[in-house]
């Protein structure tokens, strides 16, 4: 993946035709003139690494630096300065700043030192993502605890109120005038701790406990639940949801828990990419087109597409296919290889650790199946699954 440059120098001339040539090289590149500007790009969007001019207006390079990565910690930032000075260098250093160029600078060092940072960018990313696998396990186990005790007392709760149902149906109104509101708080009890034994069994699939045996799962239901689960997010991102699938559509033999973790994997997934908030899935797709002059201006709105979710499923001889497709940001060529990479993911770190997709193509491949993706920036992705009936 291209390397996401901000470039900040008040020299409006140098760092534009700057931020031509870099982008002539490959990189994708942002531009602000003053400290202020810089940390309003930031807020809009991430970047790998900072070029910072030192001398700036309303505060310098090195006061910004701070900032910079107060805002955003995982950003590199270079030093880029017209005075050679070794103490400037060092107190760069002590502020977080990786490398120190003198203007003129080379193009060549240039880019070589911004490449360098954004590979220590990629290094801290991924080993935040290993940590929080490890804690993600460790959560895994903590909460198969918590479910297998919470389990039992559930399960008495639930059959004390069905037997206190039992007894209340059998009395005679008679001799008992509060029937009826001991009946409806006794249901409004069974109802709830059968909600709990769902939560837990659905904790238990999350840790990878659930029933492992293989039955016939209908697809519509499945689907239909996992929607379900998801309704609220779907209202509040304003999705469509087109759920288009077949009436002759054969049952899948799976385990319900593995079939049910990867198709929320592929929703989730979809949900994420017409998410603002969530995740950077395709740089390329969010980029300011090339062909705008730098300036302050910002470019003609575009009436926003609609966010759509269409899940299709048909059978054929070949066995049965079933489609997830959004209308989201779209992925960039060079992502498109690695989405089923274990821990590989787009999203900043704290947002997800990579496993959903890979555990979805782990799921689809064992029961001899198999799945692709097609996608370009700006024009959603398309998941195709082929299962065998």
């Amino acid at each position: 993946m291209p390397p996401r440059v901000l470039l900040v120098d008040d020299e409006r001339d140098f760092v534009d035709a700057l931020a031509a040539r870099l982008e002539l090289r490959g990189m994708e590149v942002l531009v602000a003139y003053d400290g202020d500007q810089a940390l309003v790009r930031l807020e809009e969007q991430d970047a790998d690494v900072a070029v910072l001019d030192i001398q700036l207006p309303g505060r310098s390079g090195l006061e910004l630096i701070a900032e910079v990565r107060a805002a955003r910690p995982l950003t590199q930032v270079v030093m880029l300065t017209g005075r050679s000075s070794l103490s400037t260098a060092v107190d760069g250093m002590k502020r977080g700043a990786l490398d120190y160029l003198v203007k003129p600078v080379d193009i060549e060092v240039l880019e070589a030192a911004i490449r360098a940072a954004a590979e220590r960018r990629s290094s801290q990313t991924e080993s935040r993502r290993m940590i929080e696998a490890g804690r993600l396990l460790m959560l895994g186990h903590l909460a198969r605890g918590v479910a297998h005790e919470i389990s039992n007392p559930v399960n008495n709760m639930v059959t004390a109120a069905e037997w206190m149902l039992d007894l209340l149906d059998e009395l005679d109104p008679a001799a008992c005038k509060d029937k009826d509101e001991l009946a409806s708080s006794a249901a409004v009890v069974r109802d709830n701790g059968m909600r709990c034994k769902d939560i837990v069994l659905r904790l238990l699939t999350f840790c990878g406990a659930g029933d492992p045996r293989a039955r016939d799962v209908s697809l519509a239901a499945l689907l239909g639940e996992i929607l379900e689960r998801r309704a609220e997010r779907v209202r509040s991102l304003g999705v469509a949801v087109d759920l288009d699938l077949a009436p002759d559509l054969p049952p899948v033999h799976a385990a319900v828990a593995e079939l049910d973790e990867a198709l929320s994997a592929l929703v989730d997934n979809a949900l994420d990419a017409m998410d603002p908030a969530g995740g950077q899935a395709c740089p390329a797709a969010e980029a300011a087109p090339k062909d705008l002059p730098k300036a302050e201006t910002p470019p003609p709105s575009r009436k926003p597409r609609t966010r759509r979710l269409r899940i299709t499923g048909r059978a054929g001889a070949g066995g049965l296919g079933l489609e997830v497709a959004d209308t989201g940001r779209g992925m960039a060529p060079e992502v498109l290889p690695n989405i089923f990479t274990p821990f590989y993911s787009t999203k900043e770190s704290g947002q997800g650790v990579g496993l959903g997709l890979a555990i979805a193509q782990r799921v689809i491949h064992s029961l001899g199946g198999e799945i692709t993706a097609t996608s370009a920036p700006g024009e959603g992705a398309t998941f195709t699954v082929r299962l065998p009936v």
